[in-house]
């Protein structure tokens, strides 16, 4: 990794953003926004450093580790012939995400002893090849594209930086500390700046009289913190319970450190899940139109959310329109839809990155996954079983866990105290190597427990149950049954009754696995 980071590409990509070097909120948000995100994560991941270096722990943000992350994946990939031509793309801050959810994903194979290997671009105009392909003799090649919808992101950042950089202006000439949250009612569009601060120069010049109002789709609200000419004292944290503040200056007293003035902005956008699904559509369709016809092909795509319950969430209400369209295009054998998030609370030392997947299978494939191939989300059902020492592996065929159409699976566990603030584990979980059967058992942090089952036969099966009345720190007993007439659970011994459950269809078959989140 350190040669790679030495070369003139990651020399370049480094430079051209210090956040040190601003004189206001204002300059600070214009200068984030020229910079290429490379650069933005890497002064981040540097300054990180420093802070954990002084404070003996690790104090990194969610946007270092990431950076980590990516260059982990950059790295393990640095040895395919094709690789300086793939990274060169990562100079243009649209495509970056892509690049590097391409390298993630060629990663991930390797890591699984699948053979990978990126592919050329191609040189006919209006041709675009996939990015990847899995090849192997005596067996069909599998190809793969990837699609990040954070390129999409990308680009509404920019909206949204403008009208934080020019609100940052307006607050510059306030002798008072405000904080100013915008909250979205729809996606902003450049043409919306203008108007929205506008408003906010009006709501400033009537406070406190007025201090909300809504334009261009946009809520305004507008708060005063402290007293007009009041000073905080050092260390002053000014996080509102409401939310984490997406820009935040203070302007310090350098004889006694107290700190003079904070301006706070804050930015809820619109991410409706309807719309979401329509983002997920169209780059599936894009990717699967780059698939060669004749031969088996996977599509990958990256969400931008952050949260495991949002992620899952989002999914669940696009899954009925992506298998729909996914079983129009038997040449793709399957989607597979990734994540990542930063679990807060993991051992000292341990890897706080957590991956997430999504694996959705296509029954309408008109080609079946080569039987050396391991799709990324699969793992064996044995090695959850494997943790339970009173399980005889032996008695399972070739010592591999399958999904029959009709079953009973029961276990023991333990609800930890604090799992609120945890993104969540699997108490089980099996994926077969083409996704075609998948089992999972997974408690969230909300102390539910979440339970999918995926057969040929059944389609895909859900329930949701409430464990919020069980004591933590005991152990308790879970029970599934599944098959045709659907899904019953029981927790020690008495009924559960499902908060959510989804009926098998053949049509609608997916389900999410990750083998990183067990702990």
């Amino acid at each position: 990794m350190t040669m790679m980071l030495s070369s003139k590409l990651f020399e370049d990509l480094r430079g051209g953003y210090d956040s040190t070097k601003h004189a206001n909120l204002a300059e600070h948000v214009r200068l984030r926004e020229l910079a290429h995100p490379f650069a933005v994560a890497w002064d981040e991941l540097t300054r990180g450093a420093e802070l954990s270096k002084r404070a003996g722990v690790f104090q990194l943000s969610e946007q270092a580790y990431f950076l980590l992350d990516t260059l982990q994946a950059l790295s393990t990939a640095s040895n395919d012939p094709e690789f300086p031509d793939v990274v060169e793309r990562l100079r243009d801050d649209e495509q970056f995400y892509s690049t590097a959810f391409e390298a993630q994903t060629h990663s991930a194979y390797r890591e699984r002893d699948v053979p990978i290997a990126f592919l050329p671009e191609s040189v006919q105009h209006g041709v675009r090849t996939p990015d990847l392909v899995s090849r192997s003799s005596g067996r069909p090649d599998v190809h793969l594209e990837c699609k990040a919808l954070l390129d999409d992101v990308r680009r509404e950042d920019r909206v949204w930086t403008e009208l934080l950089r020019r609100t940052a202006e307006k607050l510059e000439r306030q002798p008072a500390s405000f904080s100013i949250r915008f909250r979205a009612h729809r996606r902003l569009e450049a043409d919306d700046v203008s108007p929205l601060c506008k408003l906010v120069v009006e709501l400033l010049g009537n406070f406190p009289l007025l201090h909300s109002g809504e334009d261009a789709g946009c809520e305004v609200r507008i708060e005063r913190i402290g007293a007009e000419g009041g000073q905080f004292p050092p260390g002053t944290q000014f996080n509102a319970p409401a939310g984490k503040p997406s820009w935040i200056d203070t302007q310090v007293d350098e004889e006694t450190g107290w700190i003079k003035k904070v301006s706070i902005l804050y930015a809820e956008r619109y991410a409706p899940d309807a719309d979401q699904t329509k983002r997920l559509l169209k780059r599936f369709r894009e990717a699967s139109e780059q698939l060669p016809r004749g031969q088996a092909g996977v599509v990958h795509l990256l969400v931008p959310y952050r949260d495991p319950s949002h992620f899952l969430s989002v999914v669940d209400r696009s899954l009925a329109e992506l298998e729909n369209t996914l079983s129009r295009r038997p040449h793709v054998a399957a989607i597979v839809i990734s994540g990542r998030f930063v679990e807060t609370n993991v051992p000292d030392g341990g890897y706080p990155v957590r991956h997430f997947q999504v694996v959705i299978p296509n029954f309408a494939a008109s080609h079946a996954l080569p039987t050396d191939f391991k799709i990324i989300g699969a793992v064996d059902g044995a090695i959850s079983l494997a943790r339970a020492q009173e399980v005889d592996l032996s008695a399972l065929p070739d010592g591999k866990f399958s999904v029959l159409p009709t079953g009973t699976i029961f276990l023991h566990f333990g609800i930890d105290a604090g799992l609120q603030s945890q993104s969540g584990k699997y108490l089980f979980q099996h994926c077969s190597d083409d996704g075609r059967s998948q089992l999972f058992i997974w408690q969230s942090y909300h102390n539910n427990v979440r339970f999918e089952v995926v057969h040929p036969d059944l389609g895909r099966m859900t329930m949701t149950t409430d464990l919020n009345h069980l004591a933590p720190g005991q152990l308790h007993g879970l029970a599934f049954n599944w098959g045709p007439h659907g899904v019953r659970c029981s927790v020690n011994g008495g009924e559960a009754l499902p908060i959510q459950s989804h009926g098998g269809s053949r049509n609608a078959v997916c389900s999410h696995v990750s083998s990183s989140l067990t702990r």
